[in-house]
């Protein structure tokens, strides 16, 4: 007697999470432990969306067609945060590790070191002062949620500070162009 994963065979969902993994490992170079980690956060997350599973709502493909749907947008979200972190200079790819775990680069180099290793041109101490006291006062006249939104990107990058937000990216950058225009309107009247 086979064992069922929902509607569908266990070894069904096994050969499709499988055959997934060998094509985006192929395409992404990864090692056989990233595989095999990637195959668990598969199976979890098809686990996971067969809660949603409604019969009723199956469209032609039936539930292979939706466990393919819940594979191919985990594999996308996988696809995207991987290719994030090789971008140079992204927080994640300028980690250090020491015996104690992961250590920011920021902590381990200069910031001057730092800064040149993401490719950032800090400006002159004096100049920065200044920039700092011009932003003070047209932020200081934003919304609260405006503010942390501003501070949140500041911190993190577009996609974490949006997930954080619970808001999608493309509704983050909307905001971040109309946040621009109180800036804008300050430094056109000093």
């Amino acid at each position: 007697m086979s064992e069922f994963m929902g509607p569908l065979p266990v070894e069904t969902v096994r050969t499709l999470i499988r055959w997934k993994v060998r094509r985006i490992a192929h395409r992404l170079g990864l090692k056989e432990h990233d595989q095999e980690d990637l195959a668990q956060d598969l199976h979890v997350r098809v686990l996971q969306a067969l809660s949603k599973f409604d019969p009723a709502r199956v469209g032609p493909a039936g539930p292979v067609g939706f466990v393919e749907k819940v594979l191919n947008n985990a594999l996308a979200n996988f696809r995207r945060d991987h290719h994030a972190e090789q971008r140079p200079g992204s927080p994640r790819s300028i980690d250090t590790t020491t015996a104690g775990g992961p250590e920011p680069l920021s902590q381990s180099l200069t910031q001057e070191a730092y800064d040149a290793r993401r490719r950032y041109r800090s400006a002159d101490p004096e100049r920065a002062k200044d920039l700092a006291l011009d932003i003070t006062e047209p932020m200081a006249r934003l919304a609260p949620s405006d503010q942390e939104l501003i501070h949140q990107v500041k911190t993190s990058t577009i996609s974490e500070a949006a997930r954080l937000l619970g808001i999608p990216r493309s509704t983050l950058r909307s905001k971040l162009n109309r946040l621009r225009t109180p800036f804008e309107k300050f430094a056109e009247r000093t």
